[in-house]
């Protein structure tokens, strides 16, 4: 379900546009994410995919505010992906994923807390991994995330997009670029000054 100020629409999947821009963008992304590596057979973009086309599965998806995200507890209990279109993230190794992968990596949050809520609850407890502040984080970054990274091409073969959950935003080109749009990111942080945070 992707939901907007005026506005509810459900996707389950296909080729369809929409004259909504956000929900457009949620639609580019999973038609990457799948065409870059569910149908390549690597194993990226296998979240998004999931949250999409499991009609069992239902995920919130809303334009974030301040940081993307997946926040189990929003919607009433059952579960938002908050995500921004043009918000990519900038780690401290000098990688940089696009709005694309880092909505897999939310949609991998969203997935476990569907699927396996128990262990996802434990797993997500602040402190539980010294490196990746979470469990959670850990399994996302460690496995997800670095499926989705390569077959968008983000990182090369033995590359890691980041060895921590730092990360700052940037502002990319695009929905699905890594490329760093330099004039909106400055004017990103003069509106909000950028600090290394956990997300996304």
């Amino acid at each position: 379900m992707l939901t907007g100020r005026n506005l509810s629409f459900s996707y389950s999947g296909g080729n369809i546009t929409h004259s909504n821009p956000f929900v457009q963008s949620v639609i580019t992304a999973y038609q990457y994410n799948k065409a870059n590596g569910i149908k390549m057979g690597n194993g990226g973009g296998a979240s998004t995919v999931a949250i999409v086309e499991n009609t069992d599965i239902k995920v919130n998806v809303m334009e974030a505010i301040y940081d993307n995200k997946y926040s189990p507890d929003a919607a009433r209990g059952t579960g938002c992906i908050y995500w921004k279109s043009d918000w990519g993230a900038q780690h401290d190794n000098g990688t940089v994923n696009s709005p694309a992968t880092i909505f897999d990596h939310e949609a991998d949050h969203a997935l476990e807390h569907k699927i396996n809520a128990q262990e996802y609850e434990v797993n997500r407890v602040r402190g539980s991994d010294l490196q990746y502040q979470t469990k959670e984080e850990r399994r996302v970054i460690t496995g997800s995330e670095q499926k989705t990274s390569r077959a968008n091409g983000e990182t090369r073969p033995g590359q890691v997009t980041r060895r921590n959950h730092n990360g700052k935003t940037v502002i990319t080109k695009g929905v699905t670029s890594n490329v760093i749009d330099e004039q909106k990111t400055l004017e990103y942080e003069k509106r909000k000054k950028p600090v290394w945070t956990s997300e996304p």
